[in-house]
């Protein structure tokens, strides 16, 4: 069970699983290793972090030592596969993107949490084993970095930056000149998880006609430098399913009435005057749009009755500011003031405006005369007219009414987040919204001062983008796989079974819970030794399956998940 406990700091679930079970397991009959149709000698492997066995925060040498790759080229060796060279770098903690090293597990308030170590600033040098390299995994690159040239510069990617033959090189360039006869491919992650780790602000998801172009281009250039190459390409998993966007629960914001109060207090305090501000805007817009039909009926009128357009347009300023025309006006106004719902402050006034040069939603054309009263009723509540007053109230309450004013109770509550398509700008998580991992860090002093930014929260419409440009590479994915006679590799199936319950290897159970499903490290996205060698196997499987190969599955039993401090 998914569990975060609010007390000084949000806190990750306590921890009382072991991590590592065993059993015994029947004998089975193992097939003879072969290499069926396909040629292993010289492997290459592309793809990003997860390829180059980036894991904890950091590229580390345990890491690289375990990741799919290296554990995919040791059972190869068994069917006439060759050396993988990997840029290890050296001993000790490694190097995360922030500059920071691995993560550990530390108890923290006496529940584990992990903080990260120093990191090695050593491991951006000349890696300590020579190339050419087999495993040619870059953290960060997404599909189209791969046949970036000058991406290994110093303007480009530091991690292909240490490996890169040259500063004007491509990854897959780099790979293709090693002529390999057997590649695997495992791109597209990072191509949607940029979007999703900034929750969706700051980054975007690359587009899908870019994704296809970098795809034909990888697979075109290693066909060319050996058109009898063999390889598997592997499928994106649902990158909002794993550790980091489903270790918080929606709903961990849990209150004692007294603070509920509070918070709600704080919330008027911070929605009603954003409410007043439109509901102002709208009455007196309304004054305006009113007017202006009053004066365009009259005009008409007289046009009608013979007038030209002077003597129309004088006849319709008169009729305006006569008790007549003043009155006609009130009426309209009051008719627009009436529509108003939670559904929509300006709805009524965009149909009115339609055909006028009032422009009510740009204020930078309002007429001045306009603005000046928008800016005194603003400023000046007491001077606000009776119909301005209820106008407000009644939007309010509607609002309400609507669900889009969020209340806050004492006990479990969804967490406040900003959003711009609610009507009051914040509201409060729904069970279909995906709360970062990076709010557990937070204490619950700064979760009640305010909504959650934008950054720390994947909103369903969010989730939508990522799922249909998700499902859009998984065509191509497969597309091309296809139409060259490559093997297919089902990650995407893997995750959802490790997502829906674990799988049981080997004697242990692996899941995507965080930290005790052992399948990923500890910053809930990128897999631990274990969850590597599972990928690896199925890896294995795929490639025996296209390839009538037997190459030998491994011991999952012998790979660490993670460790309790």
């Amino acid at each position: 069970m998914k569990r975060i406990m609010m007390r000084n700091n949000i806190y990750l679930g306590i921890i009382t699983a072991g991590l590592f079970m065993f059993s015994c397991e029947p004998e089975i009959d193992v097939p003879e290793p072969t290499n069926g149709e396909a040629d292993f000698s010289t492997y290459v492997a592309l793809g990003n972090s997860l390829t180059a066995g980036y894991t904890d925060g950091a590229l580390y040498r345990e890491g690289q030592l375990n990741s799919y790759p290296s554990i995919i080229a040791s059972q190869m060796m068994e069917v006439g596969g060759g050396d993988f060279v990997q840029p290890l770098v050296p001993e000790g903690n490694g190097i995360g993107g922030s500059g920071d090293g691995k993560l550990e597990l530390s108890i923290i308030n006496g529940s584990p949490f992990p903080i990260p170590t120093d990191g090695d600033p050593a491991a951006f040098g000349t890696p300590t084993v020579s190339g050419p390299y087999n495993n040619l995994g870059v953290p960060g690159a997404r599909s189209f970095h791969l046949v970036t040239p000058g991406y290994g510069s110093e303007q480009g990617n530091p991690f292909f930056a240490r490996i890169a033959t040259a500063p004007t090189t491509t990854v897959v360039a780099d790979a293709a000149a090693q002529n390999p006869t057997f590649f695997t491919l495992w791109i597209g992650n990072n191509d949607i998880l940029g979007y999703a780790l900034s929750g969706g602000d700051g980054d975007e998801i690359t587009p899908v006609s870019t994704f296809q172009q970098a795809m034909g281009g990888i697979v075109g250039t290693l066909t060319t430098a050996n058109a009898d190459i063999e390889g598997a390409l592997a499928n994106i998993p649902d990158v909002t399913e794993i550790p980091y966007f489903t270790t918080v629960p929606y709903n961990a914001f849990v209150l004692t009435a007294e603070q509920a109060a509070g918070a709600n207090a704080s919330l008027a305090a911070q929605i009603e005057p954003v409410v007043e501000s439109q509901v102002i805007v709208t009455v007196a817009s309304a004054t305006g749009v009113a007017t202006e039909a009053v004066y365009t009926q009259a005009y008409q009128q007289a046009k009608q009755q013979g007038a030209n357009d002077q003597e129309a347009a004088s006849a319709a300023q008169a009729y305006v500011q006569s008790v007549e025309g003043q009155t006609a006006i009130g009426t309209t106004r009051d008719l627009i003031i009436d529509n108003l719902d939670a559904t929509g402050l300006d709805e009524p006034l965009n149909t009115l405006v339609s055909n006028t040069n009032l422009l009510i939603d740009n204020p930078g054309v309002r007429p001045v005369e306009l603005q000046q009263q928008i800016d005194y009723l603003i400023a000046t509540p007491e001077d606000r007219p009776q119909e301005l007053v209820a106008a407000i109230n009644q939007q309010i309450q509607g609002l309400r009414n609507a669900g889009f004013y969020p209340t806050l109770q004492e006990g479990a509550n969804g967490f406040l987040i900003a959003d711009e398509n609610s009507l009051t700008g914040v509201r409060l998580a729904t069970e279909n919204d995906r709360i970062l991992l990076d709010v557990a860090r937070l204490s619950s002093e700064q979760i009640a001062a305010g909504p959650l930014a934008d950054n720390l929260v994947l909103t369903v419409d969010e989730i939508a983008l990522i799922d249909q440009a998700r499902s859009s590479y998984n065509s191509i994915i497969s597309g091309v796989a296809n139409d060259n006679g490559f093997a297919l590799v089902d990650v995407d199936g893997l995750f959802t079974s490790l997502i829906e319950g674990g799988i049981f290897v080997d004697g242990e159970n692996f899941s995507s819970e965080f930290v005790t499903g052992n399948a990923f490290g500890l910053d809930g996205v990128h897999l631990s030794p274990a969850g590597a060698a599972v990928v690896a196997n199925t890896f294995i499987d795929a490639i025996n399956s296209k390839y009538n190969s037997s190459i030998p599955p491994v011991n999952i039993s012998s790979y660490r998940g993670n460790i309790l401090p």
